[in-house]
């Protein structure tokens, strides 16, 4: 998994521990891992947590479309480029991703991408002063 690509970027991952970390990662290449801890893999430290390449087990995705272009499927379409990416050249074997249960067109984007509803969270997501059923996908290499 190519770590620099994050580096400087806001991103949210699971570690194999379960631990789920968001924030704007910091790059660390090997040679740093090597000397520091002890370690021969590249990591990326989040709020002040140190999460190497092989810990990775779940990544965050998420699109935003123009309004003109709705409907074009061209979101569908690019984010099944980045799943697949994502889980065939980068191991990451398991893609999160959610939206709010009244977004019917983003729930068909996830869905027609190979993306399984996992879980619904009542009252999950609030934006501005509206609060919405937060439906929870996943997508699994396999």
């Amino acid at each position: 998994m190519d770590l620099l690509k994050y580096d400087e970027k806001h991103v949210r991952v699971e570690d194999i521990y379960g631990g789920i970390h968001t924030g704007v990662a910091d790059f660390y290449d090997s040679c740093y891992c090597a000397d520091e801890f002890g370690t021969d893999e590249n990591a990326v430290r989040i709020n002040g947590f140190y999460i190497y390449e092989s810990q990775i087990v779940r990544i965050e995705v998420g699109f935003s479309v123009l309004r003109a272009c709705w409907g074009q499927g061209y979101a569908t379409e690019a984010l099944m480029r980045v799943l697949e990416y994502l889980t065939e050249n980068e191991g990451i074997p398991c893609v999160t991703a959610w939206c709010a249960a009244e977004n019917t067109a983003s729930r068909r984007v996830l869905e027609k991408s190979g993306m399984q509803l996992v879980s619904i969270e009542k009252g999950g997501l609030t934006v501005g002063d509206k609060t919405y059923d937060k439906l929870n996908f996943e997508y699994r290499a396999g």
